[in-house]
């Protein structure tokens, strides 16, 4: 894993480091080895949880990383990066009604991120529909149209087709 010497010999950064750098290689399994090794030595730092999850979610191991960031959410409660991860994640699992809570609360630390409102509406529904998705302002308690959409999903593929919004909201 690191060619220099024994992990146990590697400091905190020296993993970080070396993590990132198996990651950006694409060789996810080691990055995920040497980031359970830095949360075994610093398993109060939400970043290395947040970041273990999400070369879990990328080995296709979902509900390992869900504990992940259920771990980086504990000891980090507003990272809008391990909440919208989360959120990702027990979306694959097809738990829509848990993903949106924290798609909620994200919306809340990023409310101009321009996923998660389309993401909330798949959480809300599922199926075949015609939606609008909405904008929230939440310190207003308002919810304005930002784009009317069809959603298809026959065969278990989502499919949103935009449609054109007049500036009144109408089609």
């Amino acid at each position: 894993i690191l060619h220099c010497c024994a992990v146990s010999d590697v400091s905190l950064i020296g993993l970080r480091n070396a993590a990132r750098d198996h990651f950006q290689r694409g060789d996810f399994a080691t990055a995920a080895l040497i980031l359970a090794e830095a949360v075994n030595r610093e398993p109060r730092d939400a970043e290395l949880w947040n970041n273990l999850g999400t070369t879990q979610a990328i080995l296709q191991r979902t509900p390992e990383a869900i504990l992940c960031y259920d771990q980086a959410l504990a000891l980090q409660p507003d990272s809008s990066s391990a909440l919208s991860n989360r959120a990702q994640a027990l979306l694959t699992l097809g738990r829509y009604a848990e993903a949106i809570p924290d798609f909620e609360r994200f919306l809340r630390l990023v409310p101009d991120h321009p996923y998660a409102d389309g993401h909330l509406l798949f959480c809300s529904r599922s199926g075949n529909f015609d939606a609008e998705i909405l904008r929230f302002d939440l310190e207003r308690g308002e919810a304005k149209l930002f784009r009317k959409v069809q959603v298809r999903d026959p065969s278990g593929a989502l499919s949103v087709t935009p449609v054109d919004v007049t500036p009144d909201g109408s089609d």
